[in-house]
């Protein structure tokens, strides 16, 4: 059922002209526990319902997540990316933009210092998301290769620097 609803509104996000991403994550804000919708009503308790489809769905998680990551990674032409100096400098400052944006945005949450630099880590490794529009993106022919490949560049050093850093500013917290 759930595997039928989430075609359902993937095919629905594309015909309207969204991605297909979008309609999957519909359904899953739709069953959510967290979200209060008008099937939960239908449900005497939606935790236990919602979290067996958590745990049965894990599989298909598992099995699909890896292969787009490495259909992206086989797409990705690194020949693009410009490997002079300034071209790295380049990406290096883009880099670093993204990671202090989300200490920016991290700033604005919490309560005290620490707890606003652990917000803003925790905010950096945002790449799954990201990769996915970026590859819609480049199948669409919105996003040409050369930018394509400093995304996912960009993407790929914000997912390994962030834990680091999120990792370094936990330990300053004791």
């Amino acid at each position: 059922m759930v595997m039928s609803l989430i075609s359902m509104f993937a095919w629905l996000a594309h015909w309207f002209g969204t991605p297909a991403i979008l309609g999957g994550f519909a359904v899953g804000m739709g069953i959510s526990r967290q979200f209060t919708s008008p099937l939960n009503k239908f449900l005497k308790n939606p935790f236990p319902y919602t979290y067996k489809l958590e745990l049965s769905s894990r599989p298909l998680v598992q099995i699909f997540s890896p292969i787009f990551f490495v259909y992206v990674g086989i797409s990705l032409d690194l020949s693009q990316l410009d490997s002079s100096f300034t071209g790295l400098v380049i990406l290096g400052w883009l880099a670093f933009i993204a990671v202090l944006s989300k200490f920016v945005a991290g700033l604005i949450a919490g309560q005290n210092w620490q707890e606003k630099c652990i917000i803003g880590a925790a905010m950096v490794p945002r790449g799954e998301v990201g990769l996915v529009f970026a590859e819609m993106g480049r199948q669409l022919g919105v996003i040409p290769a050369k930018e394509f490949a400093i995304l996912v560049m960009i993407i790929a050093l914000t997912t390994l620097i962030g834990p680091l850093i999120l990792k370094y500013t936990l330990s300053k917290q004791h």
